[in-house]
């Protein structure tokens, strides 16, 4: 940690490309690797990074697992709070805390908001409450700190229906109305955006290289310029 991430961070500079946020694993603070983490990120300029994911212990039961979480959580964010630096939970579609969203307001309600919040995804966000996403958005909207993009739609496969992430404009998110709240509740901070759809079709991996490039880069220019678009209209900057 201590000596790739500065060449990674280096690496990136050459390119004029700054690293405001990056993904852990963090769930712990008593984790070794947790301080010397945080300490060498934030050295380096990061200023957010997302952390990794809790479980909910049917046994132990919901309620209590999220008081053993909140615990853990309220640690984590003192070593925030150390090292200036600002950790963020994903709202990930799924039975794990977060899954819900408004689970995260139990999590977060007692904790600083500027050391530790929400990495806000409204592709999983929808999945799991196609119309009530937007109560759970606004419900923790003073936490939501950083904001994940992506796209989805619902396929069925064996009978079974099953979320797929697609490229932006091309799936079941309400972009107007997310950005449109977004503009409203005043939410900021780094924004990432996610391919995670195949970049080139079956019968594409058989092309040349430089025609993949070509492919590839133009779906993800595609996908920026789409984002670019609605942050305009609502003047995000």
């Amino acid at each position: 940690m201590e000596t790739k991430l500065p060449l990674l961070i280096d690496e990136a500079k050459k390119y004029n490309l700054a690293v405001d946020m990056m993904v852990t694993g963090i769930v712990s603070a008593s984790d070794p690797l947790t301080e010397r983490v945080l300490k060498t990120a934030s050295g380096l300029g990061i200023t957010h990074y997302r952390l990794g994911y809790f479980e909910f212990d049917y046994k132990t039961g919901i309620w209590e697992s999220l008081q053993k979480h909140k615990a853990s959580l309220k640690a984590i964010t003192g070593l925030n709070g150390k090292y200036r630096i600002h950790g963020g939970y994903q709202n990930h579609a799924g039975t794990r805390v977060g899954g819900p969203v408004w689970d995260l307001f139990e999590l977060l309600r007692d904790l600083p908001p500027e050391l530790s919040g929400c990495q806000y995804d409204v592709r999983h966000a929808m999945v799991e409450g196609a119309n009530a996403w937007i109560v759970g958005m606004r419900l923790i909207a003073p936490y939501i700190k950083t904001l994940a993009i992506k796209d989805f739609t619902w396929i069925t496969t064996g009978g079974k229906p099953r979320a797929v992430t697609v490229p932006m404009g091309e799936g079941m998110v309400n972009w107007d109305l997310f950005f449109k709240t977004v503009k409203e509740l005043n939410i900021s901070g780094p924004m990432t955006l996610h391919v995670e759809y195949p970049l080139l079709e079956k019968d594409e991996n058989k092309l040349p290289l430089t025609r993949q490039k070509e492919i590839i880069v133009g779906k993800l220019k595609k996908d920026v310029e789409f984002l670019k678009g609605f942050m305009n209209k609502y003047e995000l900057g």
